[in-house]
């Protein structure tokens, strides 16, 4: 029998064995926040254009088709007033999905890179589903993209869906948050590799094409990947889902970081927090 991957219930921040800096993605409009759709069969994207912290991380919202839904708002607040939220009606096809690189093109491409896999320290996320008529055991989908120049330009993506083979996956509890930790579960995280990834590696249908993250880790070893992206969403679904994710976590070199997203709170909010603030300062100067 396989080892069933470890997806713990987490009432906080996403925990791990690093420490992580803890930086923000705020919504590009106010609270309620973002709800980015495209109705069409070809998909869209949109830049988030706040990326707290000061590093090179930058945020798309891509892949959006066919009445997928995806923004950073209130729907699901976490670890602040935000989550993502990403959202399908039943449309075939539908599709949404949230992005991080150091660059995108025009098209939603990834057109920079995060760090070498092999140098990887730190994946995970927290996870949402709301629970739906035919939801199933559908929860958001977690990529590492990779691609390597020096092993011919291959190219692929490792992902993590608990719905393509469940009987890899232990309990994921509907409505409340899950924390899904790959980079320290790596014996026990199942991951599908796609494009060249899957030509090249496929295990076969006995694991139903899936490796562990402790296999991938060692196949693709010293061969020059890197991390373009690091993304999530519902990928191609048929029914209708609701649900979320935040905290995600990256890092390279044990320069680990948690991503929290949030919506940016109305101006009235914003100027309210600041006079409390200020009041508070004064009352300490006072005391003195």
């Amino acid at each position: 029998m396989k080892n069933p991957v470890k997806i713990t219930l987490v009432l906080g921040l996403l925990g791990g064995a690093v420490a992580a800096q803890a930086q923000t993605v705020w919504s590009n409009s106010f609270a309620p926040g973002d709800y980015f759709t495209n109705p069409g069969s070809s998909a869209a994207n949109q830049m988030v254009t706040n990326v707290g912290g000061g590093g090179p991380e930058k945020v798309t919202y891509r892949e959006t088709k066919n009445n997928g839904t995806v923004g950073i708002n209130t729907n699901l607040p976490q670890s602040g007033n935000g989550s993502v939220w990403f959202a399908t009606n039943g449309t075939a096809g539908g599709k949404a999905e949230i992005a991080m690189s150091t660059g995108f093109t025009g098209a939603g491409d990834s057109a920079g890179s995060l760090g070498s896999f092999d140098s990887l320290s730190a994946f995970g996320a927290d996870l949402y589903t709301a629970l739906s008529p035919d939801s199933g055991n559908q929860a958001p989908i977690l990529r590492l993209e990779l691609f390597s120049a020096a092993a011919g330009n291959k190219y692929g993506q490792l992902i993590f869906d608990t719905a393509w083979s469940p009987g890899h996956f232990g309990t994921f509890n509907y409505n409340q948050w899950n924390t899904v930790d790959i980079f320290n579960n790596a014996s026990s995280m199942w991951l599908r590799g796609s494009s060249d990834l899957n030509t090249l590696y496929d295990p076969g249908a006995g694991t139903n094409h899936e490796r562990t993250f402790a296999d991938w880790k060692s196949i693709l070893s010293g061969q020059g990947y890197q991390v373009i992206s690091v993304n999530a969403g519902i990928g191609s679904f048929n029914g209708t889902f609701q649900g979320g994710m935040d905290n995600l976590q990256i890092g390279f070199g044990g320069n680990n970081k948690t991503f929290n997203f949030e919506a940016v709170p109305e101006p009235t909010s914003m100027c309210a927090l600041g006079l409390g603030a200020l009041a508070m300062i004064r009352k300490r100067r006072a005391k003195k």
